[in-house]
């Protein structure tokens, strides 16, 4: 089952909004100072938390039983991601240098396209896992953040 989702935030807005067929279905949340994102989708409650300092990780937990069903291993440098989700393992990549289009696939021909604007984007995706989707602007978000600290500090 194929699905189509839109997103948008606002200059300076810690909020992403996510849209299927112009419906609010999800959103995904910053904590201001904190480690960790909540994050809705489709009625589904995750929250993700950042752990570590050299070699990042996030745990990806289902708040409404609070356990977890996933982790994200970062690869700050290659800007890569290995996501595990629910048994499964899926690969996140940018697909170029702007950082404007990314995937997520598995050896399973599971795979989910993202485009990005400076406050709006798509995600087209193959599968029917809202969770895996949203997990993938996690991802975007993640690295944005500390590509953008990155240049404040030098």
């Amino acid at each position: 089952m194929e699905t189509h989702f839109t997103w948008k935030t606002k200059l300076f807005s810690r909020t992403f909004e996510i849209y299927e067929y112009d419906i609010l279905v999800g959103k995904l949340e910053k904590e201001r100072w904190s480690r960790r994102t909540s994050a809705e989708i489709k009625g589904f409650s995750l929250m993700y938390v950042t752990k570590g300092f050299f070699k990042q990780t996030a745990l990806i937990i289902n708040t409404q039983e609070d356990r977890e069903i996933g982790r994200i291993a970062f690869n700050s440098w290659r800007f890569r991601a290995n996501i595990q989700l629910n048994g499964r393992e899926y690969n996140f990549r940018f697909d170029n240098f702007f950082m404007t289009r990314w995937t997520i696939a598995n050896e399973n021909d599971v795979t989910i396209n993202y485009w990005s604007g400076a406050f709006k984007g798509t995600i087209d995706s193959s599968s029917d896992s809202s969770i895996l989707a949203l997990t993938g602007l996690y991802i975007r978000n993640y690295f944005k953040s500390r590509q953008a600290s990155a240049a404040a500090a030098s």
